[in-house]
């Protein structure tokens, strides 16, 4: 018999990580946006 987690918990997981990645992303468009250096464009 297979154990899987319910359903919440996946979803719950999932969201923290989409949340915990969202603030970094945030942070480094803006840091794009500010810094127009040629080696930030291939990041």
């Amino acid at each position: 018999m297979q154990c899987r987690p319910p359903r919440t918990v996946v979803y719950a997981v999932w969201l923290g990580v989409v949340l915990a990645l969202y603030l970094p992303c945030r942070w480094f468009a803006a840091l794009k946006a500010r810094w127009r250096e040629a080696w930030l464009s291939y990041l």
